[in-house]
Parts: structure tokens; sequence; C-alpha cells
């Protein structure tokens, strides 16, 4: 989009309009409450800067592909309604998982594999590469998410962020997996490779191709600018 859009946006993802904050700016045990806060309410002004930028941009969307995607979005209200006569508790039931307990799953792998407080923050290329295979077990789930709007009207919302939280999950140990060192503060630190390399100062950052659902890897340097 750079040459459409060739203005810099903090926050923005590489896809325009799109704006991240949190662990969507890195994998660094540093997003907690706080930080978060601040990361959201940065990104949060660049989002009304970029908004006010390009006011008069309407987005070209056909029919047939609004369709596809409200279909998408609604698939987990679907899956629910159909199955929810299964069993007599609603969260039990083999047919789907609910947001709530997606979330768990997602927060027990980052939590024992991927460096989290669990571990002292620490971790392994071995841990990293299990908190890959069991996203993507996690990841399978994703067609099995079941929503009761009845119970809340937020909980189709809460099903997508569960999504969307898992994508920068996997992201985030992939990023982590490509570094080769400790680091601190950042609360960076890999058993197998416990020193850092002060020499190669540099940012891992990831990119997702969905068209051929393959992760790339850039490593850029670090240009210190104070």
């Amino acid at each position: 989009y750079a040459d459409a859009f060739p203005e810099q946006y903090n926050c923005m993802t590489t896809v325009k309009g799109l704006f991240t904050a949190g662990c969507g700016l890195g994998a660094s045990a540093h997003k907690f409450s706080s930080g978060s806060h601040v990361s959201g309410r940065i990104a949060a002004k660049s989002a009304v800067k970029y908004a006010v930028d390009h006011k008069g941009y309407t987005a070209t969307v056909s029919d047939g592909t609004i369709k596809k995607l409200k279909e998408v979005v609604l698939r987990p209200v679907a899956l629910y309604e159909e199955k929810k006569g299964f069993t007599t508790s609603p969260d039990v039931n083999p047919n789907y998982i609910s947001a709530h307990s997606f979330l768990f799953r997602l927060q027990k792998i980052m939590g024992e594999y991927a460096g989290s407080w669990e571990t002292n923050y620490e971790t392994t290329d071995k841990m990293l590469e299990t908190a890959l295979w069991k996203l993507g077990l996690l990841q399978e789930d994703v067609e099995k998410l079941g929503v009761d709007l009845a119970k809340n009207n937020h909980e189709l919302m809460r099903a997508w962020e569960a999504v969307h939280r898992m994508w920068v999950g996997i992201a985030c140990v992939k990023t982590r997996l490509a570094r080769k060192e400790s680091r601190w503060p950042g609360y960076y630190h890999k058993l197998d490779f416990p020193n850092l390399d002060e020499g190669k100062k540099h940012f891992i950052n990831i990119k997702y191709d969905a068209g051929k659902k393959e992760w790339k890897t850039i490593e850029r340097p670090m240009i210190s600018i104070v």
C-alpha cells in the first residue's frame, strides 16, 4: 500500500488502516496491562490521524465479498445454534468450543512454552517448537468456535478477539524462535542461548502470506536515533 499511502503511521500494520498494540507490536513480556494501555493510546491516536488524513477514501468491496465475510463472521453463532442441544451444559459440548475455553487453551500454551511468567520468562527453541505445534492444533479449532448470543451480545466479538490473539501468539513465538540470544530488558531469556550478542543488535519482523499460508521472517538492523 506504500504507493497509495506513502505516509508512515505509528503502530499501523502492513494492512492499510489496521493498527495494533500490545503484543501485536512485538514479543515482549513488557506488554502487560500498563504497557498495552500506553501502546493502545498511541495506536488510537495514529488511527485518528489516518482517518483524518484519508477522510475521502472509500473502500471498494463487492457485495459477494461482503456476503462471504458475513457468513464467516457469523459462523460461530450458526454452529452453536445447530449443536447446542447435544448436551445439557452449554459449556461442555464436543461439537464446539467457547471463546472462553479457547482463550484458556491459548494462554496455557503461551504461558508454559513461549516464555511467560509461568516459566519465569524463560524458554528454549524446543519449547517454542512445541508451542507452534500446539498452536497449530488450536488453529484447527477456530472452525469449532461456538457463540451463544442469547448469553451476551459481546460473545461474538470475544470469539473473534480470541482468534486474533491466537494469530498474534503464533507471530510472537516465531519471532522468539528466530532470535538466537537472550535480551534484557525485555524478559527475553532463552536457556539454550543465554548470552547477549551486543555486536548484532537487530529487530525480528514477521509477515504472513495468506495466499501461500506461509510465514516470512525478516531481520532488520537496529538504527540508533538517540
